[in-house]
């Protein structure tokens, strides 16, 4: 028995589309499935602006994972104005995207065309379609849950990572686009294998089909997953910091040409500064 996760998602927020690309590219949209467990994978974010190394760490983690973890859809979340704000306060006359324009610049970015939603609604609107879908679903016999994915940063700048963030119970980490702190620096005599830092309160590193993870005694248990970066990876490594810092920088009528190949739609980001100077 399968049934159409964008189909609840409509009847309870009660508007349309949620995964619209797909409907250009003539992809299915995401489909829950009886019998399993069916994950979405929520990736939350400044995004500041979005940048490749963003839209690789989504893409590699997605595909990878899919069939290991049973993802069937991804949703990019975008943090609300005004919290972007407060996290670049101590910046001097910092570069501040608004949402919907982070939201214009990740379109067309996901893991796969119609299995992809980017948020575009305020941040305390998810909690009400958080709860209430995993209940919905559950009534006519499916199984959900939200896996959530962050940087490597996210990782390494915490003495001691929280339990369940966003209410996730499994966390999806990886070093493409960006190498991990947490990688412990030697190599390993296991093929494939990333060597891995012990994490405090968690057990240890645990080898799975596609890289390695640990688990944290609560109730529910919490799960750190990695996902290693391909060896072939060829996706620049940079942040959203580092890229304000060129626009700053760009000489006039550069700015199109200094973005390429660094953040997501770069003709689209170039407009929306120009409009501002």
């Amino acid at each position: 028995m399968t049934e159409s996760l964008e189909d609840y998602i409509r009847r309870i927020q009660g508007y349309s589309p949620v995964f619209e690309p797909g409907r250009q590219t003539q992809i299915e949209a995401p489909q829950l499935q009886a019998g399993r467990v069916n994950r979405i994978l929520f990736y939350p974010g400044s995004f500041n602006p979005p940048h490749v190394g963003h839209s690789a760490l989504l893409q590699h983690v997605f595909k990878t994972s899919a069939s290991h973890m049973n993802f069937i859809a991804a949703v990019v979340f975008p943090l609300d104005d005004e919290a972007l704000v407060e996290r670049l306060e101590s910046d001097r006359n910092p570069l501040v995207l608004k949402k919907h324009e982070r939201i214009r610049l990740w379109r067309g970015h996901g893991p796969a065309a119609g299995h992809v939603w980017v948020y575009d609604h305020p941040v305390s609107s998810w909690w009400q379609l958080h709860d209430r879908l995993i209940q919905d679903v559950a009534r006519d016999g499916f199984k959900l849950e939200i896996s959530v994915l962050f940087g490597p940063d996210n990782l390494s700048q915490l003495e001691e990572f929280p339990a369940q963030p966003w209410g996730c119970n499994e966390c999806l980490f990886s070093d493409i686009g960006r190498d991990a702190v947490i990688t412990s620096g030697h190599k390993d005599s296991s093929p494939g294998l990333t060597p891995l830092k012990q994490l405090d309160l968690y057990g240890p590193w645990e080898r799975t089909v596609v890289g390695s993870l640990c688990r944290r005694d609560d109730d529910p248990p919490s799960t750190i997953h990695f996902i290693p970066k391909p060896d072939d990876q060829v996706v620049p490594q940079t942040s959203s910091s580092e890229i304000r810092r060129a626009i700053r920088n760009s000489l006039p009528g550069r700015l199109e040409i200094d973005l390429h190949g660094l953040v997501l739609n770069p003709d689209v980001l170039a407009e929306i500064l120009a409009r501002r100077r």
